[in-house]
């Protein structure tokens, strides 16, 4: 076979791989999360006043995940941004490889397209119901100033580059 063929088929297949058990741990998470919130659905209120001393973990919180965020139009456009331009940039790489076209010019209509279908859309409905009272979440500071210290980390080659050039 040619190098290039087999480099092919190589790539594929890893990506094949991945995606095999990407699915196969999905769908492990997907039938326990499934299986927990129609167990604590099904409880009545004494019930799950009782167990609340017992449980821990994700499970004291199920009743909060789906409570609005603040500022939530912000973070919706934050994350459609992000996943269009993943999408677009994964589209453009694909086509590039295969040699299928020179440019694409789709982002664009793809946004406003994407704009109309989203205010058409019918409102969410949620599986599980929401606390009347939200939990209180503690201050980031101290996480903050750690990520800030990390991401000077990562920038330091950079400035000492720009300080003491080559």
């Amino acid at each position: 076979m040619d190098g290039a063929r087999v480099h092919w088929f190589s790539i594929l297949n890893s990506l094949m791989v991945i995606f095999f058990l990407a699915g196969i741990v999905f769908v492990i998470f997907l039938r326990t999360v499934r299986r927990d919130l129609t167990k604590y659905e099904e409880l009545d209120k004494e019930a799950q006043a009782q167990m609340n001393e017992e449980l821990s973990g994700w499970k004291l919180v199920v009743g909060d995940v789906f409570r609005e965020p603040n500022h939530s139009k912000l973070l919706c456009v934050m994350i459609g941004d992000g996943v269009q331009i993943t999408g677009m940039a994964v589209v453009t790489i694909t086509f590039k490889a295969f040699a299928l076209c020179h440019q694409l010019h789709e982002a664009l209509p793809l946004t406003l397209l994407g704009g109309y279908l989203g205010t058409r859309a019918e409102p969410i409905q949620y599986p599980v119901r929401t606390n009347q009272i939200p939990r209180e979440i503690p201050a980031l500071a101290s996480l903050l100033f750690l990520f800030l210290v990390l991401e000077l980390c990562h920038l330091e080659p950079f400035i000492e580059l720009l300080l003491h050039p080559l």
